[in-house]
């Protein structure tokens, strides 16, 4: 026999998808992304880049001086940046051990004569080696090692580049 339908039993509803439940998770994944961004360790060079200020408490003297050192493929040209004055000019030698000597050798002159000062304002080619560049920055940063004189003497410390 078979068995007659009873009236008792009606059609389910179709139930649409519940979407708050999701909509829910996704907010919290969000809110825990963002805040793990924050825990995340950049890594970055360090530098002692100088503060800039937007006050006018301290004047500008009319005899202050700036170092401007301009690196091309063939030559470095050393300049006070704010009276637009050339210091000096120094044909690349880059091989030659002697030419750091020299270039070393100028920069201590330039810390002599303006004890005070220790910024720099660096500009270079692009087609200058990044090798040669770093190896100048070292220079201006420190004496090089001289026979019979333990560790060495910081020269300028803040070493501002310009596009």
């Amino acid at each position: 026999m078979y068995n007659v339908p009873s009236a008792r039993r009606k059609k389910r509803k179709f139930n649409p998808l519940n979407l708050v439940p999701i909509l829910d998770v996704i907010f919290i994944l969000i809110f825990f992304l963002l805040a793990s961004s924050q825990l995340m360790r950049i890594f970055e060079i360090g530098s002692d880049l100088p503060i800039f200020r937007l006050s006018t408490e301290e004047q500008e003297k009319p005899d202050e001086f700036e170092l401007k050192i301009e690196v091309t493929e063939t030559s470095i040209t050393l300049s006070n940046y704010k009276k637009k004055k050339i210091i000096k000019r120094i044909d690349v030698d880059w091989e030659n051990p002697d030419f750091y000597a020299e270039f070393n050798d100028v920069i201590k002159g330039i810390k002599a004569d303006h004890p005070d000062e220790e910024r720099v304002l660096v500009s270079s080619d692009n087609k200058v080696n990044y090798q040669h560049l770093v190896n100048l920055l070292d220079q201006i940063r420190h004496t090089r090692h001289e026979a019979g004189k333990p560790g060495r003497t910081e020269l300028f410390r803040q070493i501002m580049f310009e596009e």
